[in-house]
């Protein structure tokens, strides 16, 4: 982060970090709603009634 370094910091420095902080956001929340649907899936897959069949032997790649 050169505004760090150096010790200087310019209009245009302040809106990198920004847009920088700001994608980090976008992609927390991608990835937290991903966690939770993925959480949902496996809520479901693991209801008695939710049509899926259960096999005990060792489960495969993804």
């Amino acid at each position: 982060m050169t505004c760090v370094d150096a010790k200087v910091n310019t209009p245009e420095s302040r809106a990198r970090l920004t847009a920088e902080r700001d994608r980090i956001d976008a992609r927390i929340a991608e990835l937290t709603a991903a966690r939770s649907r993925l959480d949902e899936v496996i809520a479901l897959a693991a209801h008695p009634d939710s049509g899926c069949a259960y096999e005990s032997g060792p489960a495969g790649p993804p």
